[in-house]
Parts: C-alpha cells; sequence; structure tokens
C-alpha cells in the first residue's frame, strides 16, 4: 500500500480488490505509519461487506499472467489464445482480456524457448558442448563474408551438425547410399534444414547429419536443434525396444519379404546343369541363376541383397539334388538385413548434454548476429505451389482452371460482368436492344 501517513482507498482482500462506496458498504481500513521507514499499523478496520466483488483487478496484468502460464506453455507451445483465456479465467475468477493474454504468451515463450537473437550469440557455446559431450560429432558453422576485417561481429549463414553416435552407426548399417530431406522454417529468420538419411536394415529411415540454413522452424534456432537432437535420441531407444523383442536371424521387414518371395518361388519350375540354374516363371519367363556368384538375370538379388524368387528356387532344388551344407535361406540375403547388423546400428547412442550455464565458453574474438533476411512485398501466402500437373480439384468441386469466362451484360468471353466496360462486339445484348 503506498500513499502519505495515512492511506484510505481500496486494498487486496483474499485477492480481490474491493471498491468501496460511500453509504453502500462499510467496509473500512486505516492505516498509518509515523515515519516513512517505519511499518504499516492498522488503525481501524471494520469487516462488514455489502457490495459485490469485482472481477477487474488491476494487479491482474499480463505480466501476472506470464508467471503462471509458464508450465502450460513447455508443456503446449502452440496452446490457443483463446484456449488459454478460457482456462485462466477459469482458474482465477477474473476477468482477462485476449490482448492481455496474447502478450502474456509471447512473454512466458520468450522465457521458455529464448530470444531468437541472443541464441546466435551462444550458438559456438552450443557446438563446443556437443562436441564435448558426444565424441565423433563435427559441427561447423558458416558466416558471412564481412568486409571491414576489423568488425567483433559476423553474420550467421549456416550449420552443420553430424552427431558422433549416428556417424558410426550408418559405417555399421552396411546401406552405403543417403538421401535429403528437408523443411522450409518460419519465424522471424525463415529458412530450411537439411536432414541427411539413409535405410536401416528393418527399411526404416535412419538420419545421419543435418544442415541449418538461416532459422529454426518457428522455434529460436538452439531450441530447433536441440528438439531434434532430444527426438533422435528418444527415437533409437524406441527401436532398441523394438529390437529386444525380435528373434530369429533376419529383421522384421525382411523376415516378410523373404516370405513373399518364399511364395513366389512355389510357382517356378528349374533346371540345374551342375553350375548354374535356369529357372522358368509361371508366365513363361525364363532367368538364370549362379548360386557360386550370388546372381540372378533379374538382378533383384543384386541391386536390393534381398533373395529373388529365381534365387530361392534354385537353392531348393540344389538341396534336393543331394547337395550337402546348403545354407539356410535367411543366410543367402546380405547381411544389411540381419538382426545382428541392426542391433550394431542402434547400439550408438546419442549422449546427453548440460544446461546452457554449463557450456564451455567459446574463445572465438567475434560474436555471431542473426541472419539477414528480406521482407518479400505483400502478403505472405499460406497455400503451397502446386505442381504443373498436379490437379486442383478441391473435395466434391470441379476446378474453374482453363475456363472461359462469359459476360452476361455483352455476352464475350475474357471478361465478367463486374469487369465489363461496354467492350461491345457481335454479341453485345446492349446493341441488339437499342438496334445500334
Amino acid at each position: 500500500m503506498s500513499g502519505g501517513p495515512w492511506t484510505k482507498s481500496r486494498t487486496g482482500f483474499k485477492d480481490k480488490t474491493l471498491n468501496m462506496k460511500e453509504g453502500k458498504c462499510p467496509w473500512v481500513v486505516l492505516v498509518s505509519r509515523p515515519k516513512e521507514t517505519d511499518d504499516w499499523v492498522v488503525n481501524t478496520l471494520v469487516s462488514e461487506h455489502r457490495c459485490v466483488q469485482s472481477r477487474t483487478i488491476k494487479a491482474c496484468n499480463y505480466k501476472f499472467i506470464a508467471a503462471n502460464i509458464v508450465k502450460q506453455i513447455e508443456s503446449n507451445p502452440t496452446i490457443p489464445v483463446n484456449a488459454l483465456q478460457e482456462d485462466l479465467i477459469q482458474k482465477f475468477e477474473m476477468n482477462m482480456s485476449r490482448m492481455k493474454v496474447h502478450q502474456a504468451k509471447e512473454l512466458t515463450q520468450k522465457h521458455v524457448f529464448g530470444d531468437f537473437q541472443k541464441q546466435y550469440a551462444i550458438l559456438r557455446d552450443y557446438g563446443l558442448e556437443l562436441m564435448e559431450r558426444n565424441p565423433g560429432t563435427n559441427v561447423k558453422i558458416d558466416c558471412y563474408s564481412e568486409p571491414n576485417l576489423n568488425s567483433n561481429t559476423r553474420t550467421f549463414r549456416r550449420i552443420y551438425i553430424c552427431l558422433g553416435a549416428l556417424k558410426e552407426g550408418f559405417k555399421a548399417n552396411l546401406r552405403d547410399f543417403i538421401g535429403l530431406d528437408g523443411t522450409f522454417m518460419k519465424g522471424p529468420y525463415p529458412g530450411q534444414i537439411l536432414t541427411v538419411v539413409g535405410v536401416d536394415s528393418n527399411n526404416g529411415i535412419y538420419p545421419l547429419a543435418r544442415s541449418h540454413f538461416s532459422g529454426g522452424r518457428d522455434k529460436p534456432i538452439i531450441y530447433c536443434l536441440e528438439y531434434i537432437r532430444e527426438y533422435l535420441m528418444k527415437r533409437i531407444c524406441n527401436v532398441q525396444r523394438e529390437i529386444d523383442r525380435c528373434h530369429g536371424p533376419l529383421t522384421p521387414t525382411a523376415t516378410s519379404l523373404l516370405d513373399q518371395m518364399k511364395r513366389q518361388a512355389q510357382k517356378h519350375r528349374c533346371i540345374f546343369n551342375g553350375v548354374k540354374t535356369q529357372v522358368t516363371t509361371y508366365w513363361g519367363d525364363q532367368f538364370i541363376v549362379n548360386l557360386d556368384e550370388k546372381t540372378c538375370t533379374c538382378r533383384h538379388w543384386e541391386i536390393t541383397g534381398m533373395l529373388c524368387s529365381h534365387a530361392i528356387n534354385a537353392i531348393w532344388e540344389k538341396i534336393k539334388h543331394g547337395a550337402k551344407n546348403v545354407p539356410e535361406l535367411e543366410y543367402w540375403v546380405h547381411p544389411c538385413y540381419w538382426l545382428v547388423t541392426w542391433e550394431e546400428v542402434y547400439k550408438h547412442k546419442i549422449k546427453p548434454i548440460n544446461g546452457r550455464l554449463m557450456w564451455p565458453k567459446s574463445q572465438c574474438p567475434t560474436k555471431l548476429l542473426p541472419p539477414k533476411h528480406v521482407v518479400q512485398v505483400g502478403r505472405p501466402k499460406k497455400k503451397r505451389k502446386r505442381a504443373y500437373d498436379e490437379p486442383a480439384t478441391q473435395g466434391h468441386k470441379l476446378s474453374k482452371r482453363w475456363t472461359t469466362v462469359t459476360c452476361r451484360k455483352c455476352n464475350n468471353k475474357g471478361h465478367s460482368s463486374r469487369t465489363c466496360k461496354g467492350q461491345g462486339g457481335p454479341n453485345d445484348k446492349r446493341t441488339e436492344e437499342t438496334g445500334g
């Protein structure tokens, strides 16, 4: 309570403010203090109330709201403002405007996720922590060229991260081909995230490295990178639990593919000449299988590493002719499909890292600044650009693309009645009516 030596106005009672009006409510409190340094002393207090409590509280500003929604924003960052507003009104039994809740949400998101600009200044520290806690990790930060070499700032351009555990897992995977997967970013510094992915022993996606160009989805850059790292940590553990439940020499997907080939092989017939086998399919096609070289002229075995139906039929024919020490069908499959290989890939785990306060400090003399971003003219488009040959029909409505509009006024094509400026022509209704 503030004021002079004594104050008679309004005060908080049970976290609510009561407005006092003369002649209606006898509630009153008189407090005083002899000096500014002394404590307030209550001299008179009449606690009887006759007025109605107000739901409009001056102390309920956006800062108060922000302090009480931290856990909600941490657990659900995309919660709508309207839903947050209704929840707060029910919880505190006070009126809160939508704009006040919106400001509180923005303030809380800055506190939880960090400021967009500030996170670029500590990006080098984050890279050092990753390399220290995860041996074999590569982190490379690229900046725009600076004309002034004496400047103590550099503008961020992109960052490349390859975690050591993912690198070792890819080496153990025995499938040396990769692809790129990417997504566009949102927020004040838009850009792209490109992820290098491979295929694991169960034909699942195996991420290898990622490159971040000028931005981080709709969250600050470090929060975005941490979200990806934590997701990969949990994903490796989830796959490991699946591996622990599996039994047999092959992965579940490889076992299913091999069973399909077995069913097809039952319809083939073959002729063995002692070295090679001629396999004839149900439709009359013929292929040559060489089990010593592990080849088939259909090329399925060489390309995928999985036994084709012709090779399976040739192995069965070899066993039928009394061949000894012929391995089981599963061991003719490439080792990349073996369960032990799948287990070896996900044996390498991503290590956790410390919080921001415990990160090592970078000795680089320059400070990183956010990337340059030029805002385009006009309102940004929300719909994606469709391909030229992609159908534009949505739902049950036919598209009006490539159709010609006919004007209802002049009956000519190429414009509508709203944009008709009396172009006229041979089909002009107005000309026919006036007899011109």
